[in-house]
């Protein structure tokens, strides 16, 4: 199932600029109820295929994963060596981890 980029009908935009705020907010409802009405079919069309084929339907939900901020995030290689390290994004709980694994070797070797 090939995503297509929605295409309103021409029922859904304004041929026109009107004057007339009630035809305007007319032909506002009309675009509105046009649109709403194609997304509609849009809707259930891919339900209908997925319905025969499921596997459209994972692949879809798969694909369908919001971006949030952290999944947007970039983690950089953080190094000693750099200068004042402005604008580096660091992993902080990667670098608490590392430490604490420091630790506790450090404490095996006293130990020992």
């Amino acid at each position: 199932m090939a995503s297509k980029k929605f295409k309103p009908s021409t029922k859904s935009t304004l041929p026109f600029k009107t004057g007339n705020k009630e035809k305007r907010q007319k032909l506002h409802i009309t675009r509105k109820k046009a649109l709403d009405n194609t997304r509609r079919d849009e809707r259930f069309r891919r339900r209908r295929e997925e319905d025969k084929d499921p596997s459209l339907r994972e692949e879809r939900l798969r694909k369908n994963i919001p971006l949030t901020l952290e999944r947007k995030r970039v983690w950089d290689d953080v190094d000693g060596d750099i200068g004042d390290g402005l604008g580096v994004s660091v992993d902080v709980e990667r670098l608490k981890r590392q430490k604490l694994a420091e630790e506790v070797e450090a404490n095996d070797d006293h130990d020992q």
